[in-house]
């Protein structure tokens, strides 16, 4: 685009769009995505039994801080979701209401954990299951999908904050699905 040498470029990464804002005879678009990432939790085959506690499954959402995963993945580009729906699809997309909004709230994760019994019992900075055995999750990353891998480690540095020991892998999409 610089040298003149092509006339357009779409899904340019965030730091190469940022670059090209400024320059002489480029115009820049920003776009809605018509696609998403997301969280997903797996309920089937070996999934760890604490995912199906909805306790623990708000504690994640509250411990994740989507405004700073926005802005430090893709630079402020995106936006930070609220539904399983795009914005783009006007005719079916719900927005929860304000007091739905589950918001970023360290605090309120390590209430929601520990009413649940998943608590650090043997004070190492990790939680143990209610039984008082280890508990570890796996955030599951997706190499060929351009922000899954830094998002995953965000995430997973998230739920270690609030006590839950996590680690990320790093798989293809066919892998994962």
């Amino acid at each position: 685009l610089i040298n003149g040498e092509i006339d357009a470029a779409d899904g340019l990464p965030p730091a190469i769009f940022a670059q090209l804002e400024d320059q002489p005879n480029i115009t820049t678009n920003v776009s809605n995505a018509n696609y998403m990432d997301n969280l997903a939790f797996n309920f089937k085959g070996s999934a760890d039994p604490s995912l199906h506690n909805l306790k623990v499954r708000q504690a994640i959402e509250y411990s994740i801080n989507k405004q700073a995963l926005v802005d430090r993945v893709t630079l402020g580009y995106s936006s930070p979701g609220d539904s399983v729906i795009l914005p783009t699809y006007t005719q079916w997309v719900w927005h929860p209401s304000a007091d739905q909004v589950i918001g970023f709230s360290p605090d309120t994760a390590n209430a929601l954990l520990d009413s649940a019994g998943y608590k650090d019992v043997n004070h190492d900075g990790f939680r143990e299951t209610p039984g008082g055995d280890p508990w570890s999750l796996q955030v599951l990353t997706i190499s060929d999908a351009t922000y899954s891998v830094p998002e995953g480690k965000l995430i997973a540095g998230w739920m270690n904050d609030v006590g839950i020991k996590t680690s990320t892998k790093v798989v293809s999409e066919s892998v994962a699905y």
